[in-house]
């Protein structure tokens, strides 16, 4: 979700951008853009309320503009970084799976 919106403010931000340097003639698109943002920001307050989140929930909602910020970061660091990353399996423990009546051939 954080990456929609900040592909949402990039979209308005550019078209508000072409707006002012264009003498108003994106308006449409510029309305456009503020709807989306406003049906995703519903999106979220919406689920909450179904859900009957606690206040703690809406409370958490303060911290997501410096949540999108620090993923920005994040993917900046990874689309600028030149060195090449590579993929280390975690260690797990064998885990043993008991067999059902159906696969050891015992009927009810």
């Amino acid at each position: 979700l954080a990456l929609l919106v900040l592909a949402v403010l990039g979209g308005l931000a550019f078209t508000a951008i072409a707006w002012l340097w264009l003498g108003g003639v994106l308006g449409g698109a510029l309305l456009g853009w503020l709807a989306l943002l406003g049906a995703m920001i519903g999106f979220v307050f919406g689920s909450l309320l179904v859900g009957r989140a606690p206040t703690q929930a809406y409370l958490a909602l303060v911290f997501a503009p410096a949540y999108i910020g620090w993923k920005i970061g994040i993917y900046a660091k990874m689309m600028l970084e030149r060195t090449p990353r590579e993929w280390v399996r975690t260690q797990r423990s064998k885990i043993e799976l008991l067999e059902t009546p159906a696969e050891s051939g015992v009927k009810k």
